[in-house]
């Protein structure tokens, strides 16, 4: 038998028994009986049985039904069974205390509660169905979105491309919002990231910064009060305090109350609650995303240019992962708050112009701080000249707050988008979310001085040893002395333009089918040398 043609394998034994089934008596009587009901049934009832009828009238109509169907129904019985066993949205206080037993539960058996790949991969070896069932989701969200968006900017001309830009924008920000935490905080990076995506994609994804929507905040306080061991009005303001969060985000909400200090004093504080269930789920995405790269690496080549690019990437989800799983970590985050806050305090030029809440207590997936008031940098209407002015000097003193933190505390906020800074009352600039920070090593710090000097005085040649000092670049490609010829007249192309203010567009301007061969690709070294000139 053929199909396509194609000539198939042999049907398996069971599948020949159901064959035969089609002669049996018991099948013939089964069809007299639907010929019969052909004047009761309605005719769009009755077409479809008779057409069913006209299709398998033939033996090797049959066969060929059963080798396109048994594949398709057996897919289908594994997503199914795999849908089971998934992980459920938690939707009551019952549902919240068994989806944090069972949290538990994962990391007792294996579920590492950082980011190692190897450790991460054997445990969901165990669970393969939870696994396949993701891949087959994944690719059923994302992969029209990805399809149709490859096709506007290879098939159509650049101004329908462009035309259809907003749209598949929000496309994407609806994709990444469903498929969960671990996409949309991909997205919420790549928002403040012009040189990596045009426009309007960035603008689209902004929307991820704050625009996620709440979880039910019945499940919030079930987790406040497992946590915490208490009642919520026992510990803070009255409960009504959390019929509503005051603001959401892709890891959890907040809520507004008071908090009665250790000193009895009564205080106004912000209380983070995280979703449920991240730590499993969040997990799961990163493997999966690694193994469909993988995937696609192996059937392009790993020396394709796809197959470097996928691999490439794999190294950065690798990197990411491990700082997104470590913010899944209230604790911890506690922790890095009132490290800022001191190191901040510190420097004498900004104790008096920058401002960390306070901690008063963590859990896992709980945080209570200090409630500041003020007013994001994004919201001042900057057509006023007079506002423009105020929110220029915010900014220079922003500047003056990171440079502080590269290169003098060591100790940086990474989660830089503009929803995590706020103009205080009192003239101060409040910094929140200290979930995603990096230690700043004093021979990064040396070799970021170097780097800045390097700019300063025009030696671009010399800015390559740099960035792989800085770890921009792979370490590698400084002992190929032929990729070194390649990339550093580039690198220093790119930061020429800058110098003459090209901004990001001067990745645009460049030639770059050079790097092909370097193993990096272009947007490797260019955008590294392009992101930390402009950083």
């Amino acid at each position: 038998m053929q199909l396509l043609g194609r000539t198939l394998p042999p049907l398996p034994q069971t599948a020949q028994q159901l064959l035969t089934s089609f002669e049996r008596p018991d099948f013939s009587e089964l069809s007299e009986k639907l010929v019969a009901l052909e004047g009761q049934l309605p005719q769009p009832v009755t077409d479809v049985v008779q057409r069913g009828q006209d299709l398998l009238a033939t033996e090797e109509s049959r066969n060929v039904a059963l080798a396109v169907g048994i594949p398709i129904l057996t897919l289908f019985l594994l997503v199914s069974v795999a849908s089971l066993l998934s992980s459920k949205p938690v939707k009551n206080s019952s549902d919240t205390v068994k989806s944090l037993e069972r949290e538990r539960a994962a990391i007792a058996e294996g579920l590492p509660t950082t980011f190692e790949p190897e450790a991460v991969t054997r445990y969901f070896q165990k669970r393969i169905l939870f696994v396949a069932f993701r891949q087959f989701q994944l690719f059923l969200i994302a992969g029209g979105v990805a399809a149709r968006i490859i096709y506007d900017y290879n098939v159509r001309s650049k101004e329908g491309a462009a035309e259809q830009a907003p749209k598949r924008a929000q496309e994407l920000v609806e994709a990444l919002t469903q498929l969960g935490p671990a996409f949309v905080k991909i997205g919420q990076a790549l928002s403040i990231r012009p040189d990596f995506l045009p426009e309007p994609y960035p603008q689209y994804l902004a929307k991820l910064q704050d625009g996620v929507e709440p979880f039910d905040s019945a499940v919030a306080v079930a987790i406040l009060e497992e946590e915490l061991g208490a009642r919520v009005e026992d510990v803070f303001g009255p409960r009504r305090d959390f019929d509503k969060p005051i603001a959401s985000a892709s890891l959890g909400q907040v809520y507004k109350t008071t908090y009665r200090t250790p000193s009895g004093e009564e205080v106004d504080v912000a209380v983070k609650v995280q979703r449920p269930g991240l730590l499993e789920t969040c997990t799961r995405d990163l493997i999966v995303s690694r193994s469909i790269l993988g995937l696609i690496a192996k059937i392009a080549g790993p020396e394709s240019r796809v197959g470097r690019n996928c691999l490439s990437t794999i190294q950065v989800i690798d990197v990411y992962g491990a700082r997104f799983i470590d913010e899944l970590d209230y604790n911890r985050e506690a922790r890095s708050t009132s490290r800022l806050s001191d190191d901040l305090q510190s420097v004498e030029d900004l104790a008096d112009v920058v401002k960390v809440p306070e901690v008063f207590r963590s859990t896992r997936h709980t945080l209570v701080t200090q409630w500041i008031d003020g007013v994001k940098i994004t919201s001042v209407d900057v057509s006023d000249p007079a506002e423009k002015e105020r929110v220029q000097t915010y900014i220079s003193v922003l500047l003056n707050v990171y440079l502080a933190q590269l290169l003098d505390t060591g100790f940086l906020h990474s989660d830089p988008h503009p929803g995590n800074f706020l103009l205080l009352n009192d003239g101060r600039i409040g910094i929140l979310d200290c979930g995603l920070m990096t230690e700043i090593t004093r021979e990064q710090q040396n070799a970021m001085i170097k780097y800045v000097s390097h700019l300063s005085s025009k030696q671009f040649g010399k800015t390559l040893e740099d960035l792989i000092a800085l770890g921009f670049l792979d370490k590698e490609l400084s002992e190929n002395e032929e990729n070194r010829k390649i990339v550093a007249p580039i690198i220093a192309e790119v930061l020429s333009q800058v110098s003459k203010g090209g901004g990001t567009a001067a990745f645009d301007r460049m030639d770059r089918t050079s790097l092909d061969g370097v193993g990096l690709g272009a947007s490797g070294c260019s955008r590294a040398a392009l992101g930390c000139a402009e950083a």
